[in-house]
């Protein structure tokens, strides 16, 4: 019966240390796999962090390029509302630009003619 004992015990014995061995070789290879997983997550994180700080400068940089656009916009805009006035509103009526506008000939044609008479050559007509 010590016989039958001792084989079960080194039969135990040896499945336990086949068991060790495998479960060893396992971990082994888990271990390496985790390993090598962490170090490319670790590179990635790093490599994502250093984008993200590229792009938020990116960011800042627009930010500020786009109002700085926008302060020249608005005074354009300022400049022009200013202009407008001046270009637009006249206060007289289109007959009375164009009465205007012809008085300013006649005058111009008067002018013309009392310099003509005082210089040199004279013109018919006037």
């Amino acid at each position: 019966m010590m016989e039958v004992i001792l084989s079960d015990f080194e039969r135990t014995i040896s499945s336990t240390e086949k068991w060790e061995k495998e479960a060893a070789a396992e971990f082994l290879e888990f271990e390496t796999t985790t390993k090598v997983s962490i170090g490319k997550k670790t590179s990635m994180k790093t490599n994502k962090d250093q984008e993200l700080t590229e792009t938020n400068s990116q960011i800042a940089e627009d930010n500020q390029s786009l109002l700085d656009e926008q302060a020249l916009l608005d005074k354009s805009v300022q400049e022009i509302q200013e202009l407008q006035p001046a270009c637009v509103e006249t206060g007289m009526s289109y007959e009375d630009r164009v009465a205007k506008r012809e008085q300013e000939i006649e005058s111009l044609k008067e002018a013309l003619c009392v310099l003509d008479k005082e210089g040199p050559v004279q013109t018919e007509g006037c």
